[in-house]
């Protein structure tokens, strides 16, 4: 027997990366390649709430961070009995030590 899917929730960090993502993808590559970030973005959320396992771990920046690849970002996530909490969405690219500094 599988075990249930996790909600997915956003930290209020990860949902204005999210926006800026989306706001960003529109302005330079238009409204269709909006949408298709976003829905893959939103499937490997709900990837991730059935199968939070998938993500790297990431001891190096914090104990329970995983980070999982989604095109040109990297969502960085923990886990949670019957979450999983979306930290930060980050582009590859980002110095990822100094965004994450202060993670308890």
């Amino acid at each position: 027997m599988s075990s249930p899917n996790r909600v997915v929730l956003l930290t209020p960090d990860a949902q204005d990366d999210l926006e800026a993502i989306r706001l960003y993808t529109r302005q330079e590559w238009g409204e269709q390649q909006e949408a298709i970030y976003q829905a893959a973005l939103l499937q490997a959320f709900a990837t991730l709430g059935e199968n939070p396992a998938l993500g790297r771990p990431r001891r190096d920046l914090a104990s329970d961070l995983h980070a999982y690849l989604v095109r040109q970002h990297v969502v960085y996530y923990r886990t949670a009995q019957d979450a999983v909490i979306v930290i930060r969405i980050l582009h590859g690219r980002t110095d990822v030590r100094r965004v994450l500094d202060n993670l308890p």
